[in-house]
């Protein structure tokens, strides 16, 4: 298969299609090129391993990638060491494992750096502009995706350029500025329209809907992340059923609506087990620590807030949304001070 048929040469149009994101299509190309080709057609491999990553299955993309870097790490650093270094970082990224996230992608920003590799050093700033916005060191990830913004900007990349308005949103969003988060996910949106998937504009407009936190208008937010929720159902991943199901539970939470808001956690609490994402794992627990908090439930509260920091503190970051969360439990945090007390100790944990 592969370059072992020089009838059947792939090279030329595998990037084209990753470019294009279209993922399955290089899956429907490759499927017979297997894992003990790897060494004969590397490219192959290479972008194989990246349609897997952004089709769900970061599990089998790891599995290729790890074959592929055992292979430049014994040779000298060139693009394609580089391009795998910051593919396996993405894949790391998917599987919530930031830490090696971080330490590959930082090799491939390097390399690039040095060698002068503007389209390179433009995806891997701006993901480690995002890595640092999920440890909240907001300087660093400010600086690094405007930086990485300009570039991309300057180079046409589309698609990167929706990346880093969208990372910026949620930045500014967490800072509790709306106003510039909606204008950063306006334009995520915008270019992810043109550039991107319907997943990528739905899981722009998902996370802009939780800025109604922010402005007070969390009903209209509540209809936003209804309708986008729709919109998954059918057309997106089915892995971000479990985000959408975690923001539209959020946003019912803040309206009032303790029932509806349960029923959501609990459909995404399924969701993230199904497909082992830690990150939307603790990202739920959190939630439902509020509104176990918010309800009464004390102790389940405390029990549900340690397992989510414990979770956030396996990963290395911390949650964006937990002084927002915290604000809906304050009366219930006060009110009592031993319930203040094991609030307190629970987040010198986190």
């Amino acid at each position: 298969m592969g370059r072992l048929d020089p009838h059947n040469d792939l090279s030329a149009i595998l990037p084209l299609l990753i470019d294009g994101r279209k993922f399955e299509e290089v899956l429907n190309l490759l499927d017979e090129f297997t894992l003990d080709e790897v060494s004969l057609a590397p490219e192959y491999g290479h972008w194989k391993a990246v349609a897997l990553g952004c089709t769900g299955q970061a599990e089998e993309a790891l599995r290729w990638s790890t074959l592929l870097c055992m292979g430049v790490e014994s040779a000298e650093a060139n693009e394609f060491a580089a391009r795998v270094w910051a593919m396996r970082g993405t894949i790391h990224y998917e599987l919530s494992e930031f830490d090696q996230a971080e330490l590959y992608t930082q090799k491939s920003f390097e390399w690039a750096v040095t060698s002068g590799n503007e389209v390179l050093r433009g995806l891997t700033q701006m993901n480690l502009g995002a890595f640092s916005i999920l440890r909240r060191k907001w300087h660093e990830g400010l600086t690094m995706l405007n930086r990485a913004l300009v570039l991309n900007v300057q180079l046409g990349q589309g698609f990167r350029v929706g990346g880093c308005h969208h990372n910026l949103g949620m930045a500014f969003r967490a800072l509790g500025l709306p106003h510039k988060a909606n204008e950063h996910f306006s334009a995520a949106a915008r270019y992810f329209s043109i550039w991107g998937s319907l997943s990528d504009v739905a899981t722009t407009e998902m996370e802009a809907s939780l800025v109604s936190i922010l402005t007070g208008d969390t009903e209209i937010g509540q209809e936003k992340a209804r309708r986008v929720l729709d919109r998954a159902m059918t057309v997106v991943d089915p892995r971000f059923e479990g985000e959408c199901r975690r923001v539209l539970g959020i946003l019912h939470l803040w309206n009032g609506r303790n029932s509806c808001a349960e029923l959501q956690f609990r459909k995404a609490a399924r969701i993230a087990r199904r497909f082992g994402n830690p990150l939307l794992r603790a990202e739920v627990e959190e939630a439902r620590a509020t509104l176990a908090l918010r309800s009464g439930r004390i102790q389940e509260g405390l029990r549900r807030m340690d397992d989510a920091r414990e979770q956030f503190a396996k990963m290395g970051i911390q949650s964006h949304l937990q002084p927002h969360l915290d604000s809906l439990v304050r009366d219930v945090i006060t009110s009592d001070s031993r319930v203040a007390q094991l609030y307190k100790v629970s987040s010198a944990r986190a």
